[in-house]
């Protein structure tokens, strides 16, 4: 079966890695024997050349309660009792084994093989040889605080251990200390420990919670191999891990896999993490040496730290993929990074890329919305990093060079261009024929070609700035070309000469704020005696009809504009009269008493009735003069 891998390089090439441990397990022999030996009491004692002696063995008639004494008198001589020899008391058969306060050191296999459940080794024991306890059937050890020396094979196949503690004053657990411990289940790291050895936990399957010191500093080969965990973190102090150190846990499901930040690279040696099924992980530095590697095929989230800059190299796609975080400070994503992804909807590429290989990010068919985070140094393409990526949403916040062309844009929707961007891209997003929602974050317009947006966008799509930076968009050359800016507004500015009053959306400033793309109602009013020559906006003559009441419709404005209002001093009134005593309004007519002659005129000057009747039915409502002899009277017929 070929199984989903994830092959994480620092893409430097990495010299071939020679692991020496920090110690050699067992290398301070500490019994140097006389060559003098006797027994006390059915126990084999040898004298050192310090003046102790050490346990070398037993007789067969000794107690089935073995109990080491602490010293032993022989000739004469009293001796401290301070060690158990290689193979002391190993493959004994006993109902208990009591160990003397005195001990310092006990030897290779000094144990080995016991029958005992439980054994307590005193406080004073710096030293513990190879295979000590292997073979045992003790179910519990608590190492001692003042232990410096553990040696290999310490709980080798120890059928029947549940539980080890290990002490702070050691450094390093030895090669194959708990190898294939079937029952193990609950080991102890204190702070302190820098080295985990060789195969030291291989083939535990019981081992469900492993939890290295900050002060780890190495993991070597194959050390937790078939274990049965489902979360690990690696500290930020360990520098190297082994091949297969935490390989195959029964193929367990939903491994949370978490290397933690360091600005110190780790360095790997062949497979660490084996065939994993890692569905959340969480690296945050980078990796030297051969490769990360493990399955792929359920991980639904993936994320990288701050101390991360290089990350590149899926051997396969990753189909569970729903969540991936790339942190601030990556700087490169290599070949076929993350492929085959079809359930990640979203994708933030930091403003720290600063390259992206060939298909780096290709095949994320579910993708919808595509951030090019805010930076200030451009990000640079290689050949199609996207292939087969459409996403329906974009922010960019960054220059982008090399072939834009090979992202597929041509479904999105919306863009928003960040902040610091000062000129958008001619060649990203003029294929985007279905894009209607542009957003300009920039205080200042960045420099558009009327070319870098399809014409649709312009006509019938929607640009949104912030409210402060609206009136610059609206006047900026290309931003100008879109029909429709929300809150936009644009300013008339009104000009009339003395003679009447100019009136723009129920306002008589001589500035008055609009909105933007919309009709707008204005009036010119001519004082009496005086009627409208002329309306211009930017200096064009306005072909507009005021009605009777001098109200006309200005066109919807783009841009600022200036509208420019003239009236005119009627011919023969030089006069005009607030006394309307003998004048009447009665409907749209009018009634004149006491005069010969009246005529009435419109606020365009345009007469309506000259003549001798002394009632006149007007056409419309409206202002209109009513001139009668040298006096000249403003009505209003409503």
């Amino acid at each position: 079966m070929k199984i989903k891998s994830l092959l994480l390089r620092s893409g430097v090439a990495a010299a071939a890695l020679t692991v020496v441990p920090l110690t050699s397990y067992a290398d301070d022999y500490p019994f140097d024997k006389t060559g003098e030996t006797f027994t006390v009491d059915e126990i084999n004692y040898a004298v050192l050349t310090n003046g102790t002696v050490v346990v070398s063995g037993y007789g067969s008639a000794v107690p089935s309660d073995l109990v080491i004494p602490e010293s032993v008198t022989s000739g004469g001589t009293t001796y401290t009792v301070t060690g158990i020899d290689d193979w002391a008391v190993g493959y004994g058969w006993f109902d208990s084994i009591t160990l003397p306060s005195t001990l310092k050191a006990i030897g290779g296999s000094a144990f080995a093989g016991i029958n005992v459940t439980e054994l307590e080794i005193p406080e004073g024991v710096t030293y513990i040889g190879d295979n000590a306890f292997a073979y045992s059937s003790l179910k519990s050890m608590t190492l001692p605080s003042t232990l410096v020396t553990l040696g290999s094979y310490t709980f080798n196949m120890c059928n029947d251990i549940e539980k080890i503690v290990f002490p702070s004053s050691l450094k390093v657990i030895p090669q194959s200390c708990a190898d294939s411990c079937p029952m193990l289940e609950n080991i102890t790291f204190p702070e302190g420990i820098e080295e985990i050895g060789i195969y030291a936990f291989v083939n535990c399957a019981k081992i469900t919670t492993i939890n290295l010191p900050t002060t780890c500093k190495r993991v070597l080969q194959q050390a937790f191999e078939n274990t049965s965990f489902t979360e690990l973190t690696i500290p930020a102090n360990v520098e190297y891990l082994g091949n297969g150190c935490f390989g195959y846990n029964n193929f367990l499901p939903d491994v949370k896999l978490t290397i933690a930040d360091s600005e110190t690279p780790l360095q790997l040696e062949g497979y660490p993490f084996g065939s994993l099924d890692v569905t959340n992980f969480y690296c945050g530095r980078d990796v030297t040496g051969e490769t990360l590697e493990f399955s792929v095929a359920n991980t639904a989230r993936f994320e990288t730290g701050g101390s991360m800059t290089r990350l590149e190299g899926f051997r396969w796609g990753m189909p569970s993929l729903s969540e991936l975080i790339l942190g601030e400070g990556l700087e490169f994503i290599g070949v076929q990074t993350f492929l085959d992804s079809p359930l990640l909807t979203e994708l933030t590429l930091p403003g720290s890329l600063k390259e992206m290989g060939k298909y780096a990010l290709s095949d994320l068919k579910g993708l919808k919305k595509l951030v090019f985070a805010d930076g200030d140094k451009p990000l640079n393409f290689l050949e199609t990093p996207m292939q087969n990526s459409v996403p329906t949403e974009v922010y960019l916040g960054r220059v982008l060079e090399g072939d834009k062309s090979t992202l597929d844009l041509t479904k999105v929707t919306d863009v928003t261009f960040g902040p610091t961007l000062t000129e958008i891209p001619t060649d990203m997003f003029k294929n985007s024929r279905e894009l209607v929602n542009v957003t300009a974050r920039a205080a200042v317009p960045p420099v558009l070609s009327i070319d870098a947006l399809p014409d649709k966008t312009f006509s019938a799509g929607t640009l949104y700035t912030d409210e402060q930076a609206t009136a610059d968009y609206v006047n900026a050359e290309g931003w100008e070309e879109f029909n429709n800016i929300y809150g936009a507004q644009v300013t008339v500015k009104v000009s009339a000469n003395e003679g009447g009053v100019v009136i723009v959306n129920g306002n008589s400033n001589s500035e008055v704020a609009v909105e933007r793309n919309a009709e707008v109602e204005a009036s010119a009013v001519a004082d009496a005696g005086y009627a409208l020559k002329s309306i211009t906006l930017n200096g064009k003559v306005l072909a507009v009809e005021p009605d009777s009441e001098g109200k006309f419709m200005l066109p919807a404005l783009r841009k600022n504009a200036t509208l420019d209002v003239v009236f005119e001093k009627l011919d023969g009134i030089a006069v005009v009269s607030d006394d309307s005593s003998n004048v009447s309004v009665n409907g749209l007519t009018i009634s004149v008493t006491g005069v010969d002659c009246v005529t009435i005129v419109n606020v365009d000057g345009r007469v309506i009735y000259s003549g001798a009747d002394t009632e006149v039915t007007l056409p419309a409502a409206g202002i209109y003069l009513v001139k009668t002899g040298t006096t000249t009277i403003k009505v209003v017929v409503k």
